[in-house]
């Protein structure tokens, strides 16, 4: 675990293959969000999973939900800065945010514990000696939506897309996007029929 979790930190600084990462989730107010000047990317991106875990997205207004929560004590007043409620606004009228609204069943935030093959991450492994190695995959399903045919799964990014960057960004996440299908389909028994993940910098959708 120790050692798959050191890969996961390698590959977020460009010094290993891309495999999934954990996005932790709030629960009380977090340390590192201590009264300061600003965010950064990093704390901005878990700020904004933990509000998209929250909302009624069915409740047009957002922003009072958001204040809702800095009652509670859930967020503090600089987190609430760094959310950009316009881009949340785009995302529930983009078609897979219309999707989602018109879904019956809509899940967020789930999270999953998965055993893989050692030789699934180290390609280079000497087969014969650790064919019966595991690692244990955790990590947390942003969003997955029912639609009579079948699941939709989709992951949410605030990644900086440099011009031209998209085909690169979907190939960084393609592994975790594949993993996250496999443990959604043995945790629920059914089908994922399509994988996504929406780019909140510029409001795009990516699709496996």
């Amino acid at each position: 675990m120790t050692e798959l979790k050191r890969r996961f930190d390698r590959e977020r600084i460009g010094d290993a293959d891309p495999l999934p990462a954990l996005v932790p989730t709030l629960i009380k107010k977090p340390q590192f969000l201590e009264e300061k000047k600003g965010l950064n990317a990093a704390e901005e991106g878990t700020v904004l999973h933990f509000v998209m875990q929250h909302l009624d997205f069915k409740n047009p207004d957002i922003m009072s939900q958001i204040d809702r929560m800095v009652e509670k004590d859930l967020l503090t007043k600089v987190q609430v800065e760094s959310v950009r409620v316009e881009k949340i606004r785009l995302f529930l009228k983009s078609e897979i945010g219309k999707r989602i609204l018109a879904s019956s069943s809509v899940k967020r935030e789930v999270p999953f514990n998965m055993e893989i093959p050692c030789h699934e991450l180290y390609k280079d492994m000497d087969d014969s000696s650790y064919k019966n190695e595991t690692f244990l995959l955790q990590g947390i399903i942003d969003c997955f939506f029912e639609e009579p045919d079948g699941l939709v799964l989709l992951d949410y990014k605030t990644d900086y897309v440099p011009m031209g960057g998209i085909d690169s960004v979907k190939e960084r996440y393609k592994v975790q996007i594949d993993y996250y299908a496999r443990a959604l389909e043995s945790l629920t028994g059914k089908k994922v029929k399509e994988k996504c993940i929406y780019l909140f910098y510029n409001n795009e959708i990516l699709e496996y």
